[in-house]
């Protein structure tokens, strides 16, 4: 259901830019994408419909994070998970990836 996850770049400097979170969908779907720190304290979340950017069938699915948390902040220097959820008629289909936030 969900293949092809990646973030670029990796790590990131959030004072210089985003990173873009990327992946294919097998199918039209809402996504769930949530970003925690290391002791599993929620960070960010985002929410894509079905058939809306980042939640369309095939490859072209980025959504991008500028290293805030909730509140706006800009986060800590350091590792965070990222954990893409995609609900489809199949069950509930999930994938973690790394992501490193770093200052000059």
């Amino acid at each position: 259901m969900i293949t092809g996850v990646s973030n670029y770049p990796n790590p990131f400097d959030p004072r210089e830019g985003p990173t873009t979170i990327t992946y294919c969908l097998a199918e039209d779907a809402p996504v769930t994408i949530i970003i925690y720190d290391l002791m599993g304290h929620l960070v960010q979340i985002f929410k894509v419909d079905a058939g809306a950017n980042g939640g369309r069938e095939g490859e072209d699915n980025k959504v991008p994070w500028d290293g805030t948390n909730q509140a706006g902040n800009l986060v800590a220097r350091g590792g965070y998970l990222c954990r893409i959820m995609v609900e489809a008629e199949e069950g509930m289909f999930q994938c973690i990836r790394k992501i490193g936030v770093y200052s000059q």
